[in-house]
């Protein structure tokens, strides 16, 4: 059983190796269930967004839209082609109150208390069928 630095590291390396492709039409399905995503979370303008996981975007791209102009959305992710793409996205959009951080979901390194919303949209890892379907954990505090 590989250690969690070792997993982390294959998360990483795997995600890396498919972000040509992240962003194709075959895969639209992030960006769809990035939007039902936020969608479905009480969000309001001016709320401080977390979405662990992140990817390219799809889901912390929507927040910032809806939480803009002053909101921000955090988006953090092992993976930093994907998140060399979510940047890409949100320049081109011309979205301004998001940044994209490479990082661990366990290990944010944010401070304890801080208010912020989380939508975690976390990715099951392995096999060919379950690293297609997405498991949406939700979940929201308070600001």
């Amino acid at each position: 059983m590989p250690t969690p630095s070792e997993a982390k590291t294959k998360v990483a390396k795997t995600y890396n190796a498919a972000a040509d492709a992240y962003d194709m039409s075959a895969n639209s399905f992030w960006d769809r269930f990035g939007r039902r995503t936020i969608d479905r979370l009480d969000l309001s303008s001016g709320a401080r967004c977390l979405d662990v996981c992140c990817g390219s975007g799809a889901s912390a791209i929507p927040a910032a839209k809806k939480v803009a102009p002053h909101g921000s959305v955090l988006g953090v992710d092992l993976a930093e082609r994907l998140l060399e793409l979510a940047r890409a996205k949100a320049t081109r959009q011309g979205i301004e109150n998001i940044e994209f951080r490479a990082g661990d979901m366990l290990d944010l390194g944010l401070p304890d208390g801080d208010g912020m919303q989380i939508c975690r949209h976390i990715r099951s890892g392995a096999g060919a069928v379950s690293a297609h379907l997405p498991v949406l954990m939700l979940t929201a505090r308070d600001g």
